[in-house]
C-alpha cells in the first residue's frame, strides 16, 4: 500500500521532516506553523504542551503540527519536496516515512480567513476538511 493511501486511510493528513529547505520554501510555510485538529476534537485530547502529542499516542486522530519545515503525526513525518501556490491553496510536495515504508505524498492546504485551515484530498475536492489551531 502506498504511504499516501496509509496515510489517508489513517486519517491523519500531513508529515513534514526536511533539513535545509530554501527561505522560499519556508516563506511559504510560515502562515501554517502550529499544532492542527480536526475541528470535533478537543485539543488537549491530542496535545500537550508545546504542541506535542500525548502519550500514548491517538493513531487515528487527525492532527498534526507543522513546526519549521517539519510536519508530524502520530505515525509519520514527511520532507517538503517543493509548495506551489495554486490561488489560495498551497500544494506541498512530500517525502515521507512511516513505519511500513517511505513514499511521497501531496498535501493540499488554504488558510482560512477565520484562522482555521482546510486539507484537500484533491484538486477537485471543494470542500476538505477543517482544522482548527491549538495551543500549546
Amino acid at each position: 500500500m502506498r504511504v499516501e493511501l496509509f496515510v489517508r486511510a489513517a486519517g491523519l493528513g500531513l508529515f513534514l521532516a526536511a533539513a535545509g529547505v530554501p527561505s522560499a520554501l519556508a516563506s511559504d510555510l510560515s502562515t501554517l506553523q502550529g499544532a492542527w485538529l480536526e475541528d470535533s476534537i478537543p485539543c488537549d485530547e491530542i496535545f500537550g504542551k508545546g504542541g506535542s502529542f500525548k502519550r500514548p499516542l491517538n493513531l487515528f486522530a487527525s492532527a498534526f503540527v507543522i513546526s519549521g519545515n517539519r510536519v508530524r503525526t502520530p505515525l509519520a513525518s514527511c520532507g517538503v519536496k517543493s509548495v506551489k501556490s495554486d490561488g489560495s491553496r498551497r500544494i506541498l510536495l512530500l517525502n515521507c516515512t512511516t513505519s511500513i515504508a517511505p513514499g511521497e505524498a501531496k498535501a493540499i492546504l488554504e488558510k482560512a480567513s477565520d484562522g482555521s485551515l482546510k486539507r484537500f484530498l484533491n484538486e477537485q475536492d471543494t470542500v476538505g476538511t477543517s482544522y482548527k489551531q491549538c495551543r500549546g
